[in-house]
């Protein structure tokens, strides 16, 4: 719903753009909300210009593929508690735009590694959406922010050593 109807109101400004949507059917409810967004794609025209591919075993190779990531989600029910695809895209210097929830938030920290959009605001996202396609140099320079944002405060080993040194702290080493 929300990233289809955000997407046709960017290409009406960018008719060059594409969607794809790659979203693993985790839940029976997957199944009738994809049908409907292809049934809406449909009737809007967009089917040429919008791909569903479920579940993607390569997603780093369609992430190179990709200006940007957008996740409008209200929640992240079912889904991993930071998502890694939005930290993989940012991690090659790609910027993402979230819905104004958490954890999404705290995954580009105060817009650091990309732009945040009060969920439902379609209009508002489409016009971020268009704005980012539009001006390379904004998608660069946030794409590099995002880069240095995931090599500072989401690298593996300080993460790995943060959790190490948590359990040290709540656990301490019997004597």
């Amino acid at each position: 719903g929300i990233a289809l109807e955000a997407f046709r109101r960017a290409r009406e400004k960018f008719p060059e753009a594409m969607l794809v949507f790659a979203v693993r059917r985790k839940t029976p409810a997957a199944g009738p909300v994809e049908a409907r967004i292809k049934s809406d794609a449909a009737r809007w025209g967009l089917d040429p210009h919008v791909r569903f591919l479920n579940e993607v075993e390569d997603v780093p190779g369609l992430l190179t593929l990709a200006d940007l990531s957008v996740m409008p989600v209200e929640r992240l029910y079912a889904k991993m508690d930071m998502p890694l695809v939005l930290l993989e895209h940012m991690a090659m210097g790609k910027p993402v735009v979230v819905s104004d929830s958490q954890p999404l938030m705290e995954t580009i920290q105060g817009g650091r590694g990309g732009i945040a959009v009060k969920h439902g605001d379609v209009a508002r996202l489409g016009e971020v959406i268009v704005d980012l396609l539009r001006d390379d140099r904004a998608r660069a320079d946030l794409g590099r922010s995002a880069r240095r944002l995931v090599e500072e405060e989401f690298d593996i080993r300080r993460s790995a050593e943060a959790c190490a040194n948590l359990y040290d702290e709540l656990l301490p080493a019997k004597r």
